[in-house]
């Protein structure tokens, strides 16, 4: 971002899964719970980490914080940049 004329901007990329905003708690706590125990599997970890992810495996709870700062951090970059939605 720094080349592009933005200071101060750490771009990285990342994944998550997303369910509709009224799924059940039981439910998204079952996809938690099934995503992380996939994430610990040595096999799974070990791929992906040979491809250079980084594997975190969050809570609902810590990935909504997590949005919340991306939201935050490109935000500014938008107004910065003056970019419009088209």
């Amino acid at each position: 971002m720094t080349e592009a004329g933005v200071a101060g901007v750490e771009v990285s990329s990342w994944s998550a899964f997303f369910v509709p905003a009224r799924t059940s708690g039981d439910i998204v706590r079952k996809i938690h719970a099934d995503t992380v125990a996939a994430l610990a599997e040595p096999a799974v970890r070990g791929k992906l980490e040979a491809g250079g992810v980084a594997v975190i495996g969050s809570t609902p709870d810590e990935l909504a914080a997590f949005l919340g700062s991306e939201m935050d951090k490109w935000g500014q970059v938008i107004k910065q940049a003056s970019i419009k939605a088209q």
